[in-house]
C-alpha cells in the first residue's frame, strides 16, 4: 500500500482518473406513454455490505458501471451479475462479488465505538478500497444552474485551506499527487484555458498558520479568494473560537480592502467516534464563519448541512470520505463543487453540460 503522506502547496497538472460526464436523453416509456427524461451520472461513491441492497442518489433507470481502484491507484472494473447486481431495491453484491464487503472494515476502538488516530500502523484504517463507484442512468430532469449574485467568470482564484483543499486521501492526491481531484482542482478544470486557480493549501492548516501567507497571496491580486479552515481549528474547542472568529473578520476585511471577494467555505461535521471530536464545536465553527460571512456581506458555503442532506442513510463518513475520519473522497469533493460553481458563472447554464457537478437540491 501506498504510505499515507499528503502532498504540499498546488499542482496544476489535470489528472482524468475519474471521468464524470452528465447526458442527458428523453426515454420512451413502455406502452407509448409520455417519454422519460433521463441523464447519464457518472461515478457516485458508495460503499457495499453484505447482500443488502443500497439506493442511489437518484432513481436509477439502469446500472452501467461500477469499479473501484486497486493499491496502486489502478480502476478495477467489476462485472454484472458475478460481482453486483441491480434490482428495485439498489444496487448489492453478489454472494461471490470482488467488491469489498464493508461489513469487514475494521478500527481498533479504545472507549467503546471511538477511536484514537494513529498514523502507523493506521488506524482508523482507510477507507479508500472499500469505495466503489458507480455510474447510471437515473429518471430525472436536466436543471438551469444560475449564476449566484455578482458571479463572474472569474480569472485568478485563490483556494487557501487546509488538507480537505489540497485533496488528501482523493483518488488523484493520494495515489498520484496531484490536487486535481479536489474542489479547487474542479475549478480549475472548469474555468479552463484562460483562468488560473492557485492552490497553496497545506495539510495540517490553520487559518492562525496561515496569516504568514495571506498578504502575498492578496498582492498578486486574484478576483476570488476561497477560504476554507474550521476543520482543525475547531479542535481548539470553545476557548479558542473568540480569536479564530476576530481573525477570520479582520482577513475578510483585509481582502475587501484590497477588492478581493472571500467565499468563506464551512467544514463536515467529521467523525464522531473520533476521541478527539467535540461535534457542538464543529457547529459552534460553522456558525462563526457564516456569521463573519454575513456581516461582510460574503458567501457562506454551508458543507455540513449538504454532507448530512446527500448522505447515504444518513451517514456521510464511510461513503463521503476517504480516510474514515475527514477527508472527502472524489464525491465529497464534488459536493464541494457544486455549491462553489454559482459563484464562478458568467452566465446560466444547464447542469448536462457541467461535468463534475451534482444536484444537491433533490
Amino acid at each position: 500500500m501506498k504510505n499515507d503522506m499528503k502532498p504540499e502547496g498546488w499542482i496544476g497538472r489535470l489528472h482524468w482518473h475519474v471521468g464524470i460526464v452528465l447526458v442527458v436523453t428523453i426515454s420512451a416509456c413502455g406502452g407509448g406513454g409520455t417519454p422519460q427524461a433521463t441523464v447519464e451520472l457518472r461515478a457516485e461513491a458508495v460503499v457495499l455490505t453484505g447482500s443488502t441492497a443500497l439506493r442511489l442518489r437518484q432513481t436509477a433507470r439502469t446500472v452501467q458501471a461500477v469499479y473501484g481502484y486497486s493499491d496502486n491507484g489502478a480502476r478495477i472494473n467489476y462485472s454484472e451479475g458475478l460481482d453486483w447486481q441491480f434490482t428495485d431495491q439498489g444496487i448489492a453484491r453478489t454472494a461471490a462479488s470482488r467488491i469489498p464487503d464493508f461489513a469487514d472494515y475494521r478500527y481498533v476502538a479504545t472507549n467503546g465505538t471511538r477511536f484514537a488516530f494513529s498514523p502507523e500502523p493506521r488506524n482508523p484504517p482507510l477507507t479508500i478500497p472499500f469505495q466503489v463507484y458507480v455510474d447510471y442512468v437515473a429518471i430525472r430532469s436536466d436543471r438551469t444552474i444560475a449564476p449566484a449574485p455578482g458571479a463572474a467568470k472569474h480569472s485568478k482564484v485563490v483556494c487557501l485551506g487546509d488538507s480537505i483543499a489540497a485533496g488528501a486521501h482523493t483518488i488523484a492526491n493520494y495515489y498520484f499527487g496531484t490536487d486535481a481531484d479536489s474542489y479547487c482542482g474542479l475549478l480549475r478544470t472548469h474555468l479552463a484555458t484562460g483562468a488560473e486557480v492557485l492552490n497553496p493549501s497545506v495539510p495540517g492548516g490553520t487559518l492562525a498558520a496561515a496569516q504568514a501567507s495571506l498578504p502575498a497571496l492578496m498582492a498578486a491580486r486574484p478576483q476570488v479568494i476561497v477560504l476554507a479552515f474550521g476543520m482543525n481549528d475547531h479542535l481548539g474547542g470553545g476557548a479558542a473560537l473568540p480569536d479564530f472568529e476576530a481573525m477570520l473578520t479582520s482577513t475578510v476585511r483585509d481582502a475587501k480592502a484590497a477588492n478581493i471577494q472571500v467565499i468563506l467555505v464551512g467544514f463536515f461535521q467529521q467523525n464522531t467516534r473520533w476521541v478527539l471530536e467535540d461535534p457542538t464545536q464543529t457547529l459552534a465553527y460553522n456558525q462563526a464563519i457564516a456569521r463573519v460571512a454575513a456581516l461582510a456581506g460574503m458567501p457562506f458555503i454551508d458543507i455540513r448541512s449538504a454532507f448530512d442532506r446527500t448522505a447515504p442513510n444518513g451517514n456521510p463518513i464511510e461513503a463521503r470520505t476517504g480516510d474514515f475520519m475527514h477527508h472527502p473522497n472524489n464525491f465529497g469533493h464534488r459536493i464541494y463543487f457544486s455549491m462553489l460553481l454559482p459563484y464562478f458563472l458568467a452566465a446560466p447554464v444547464m447542469a448536462s453540460t457541467v461535468p463534475n457537478f451534482i444536484d444537491l437540491a433533490e
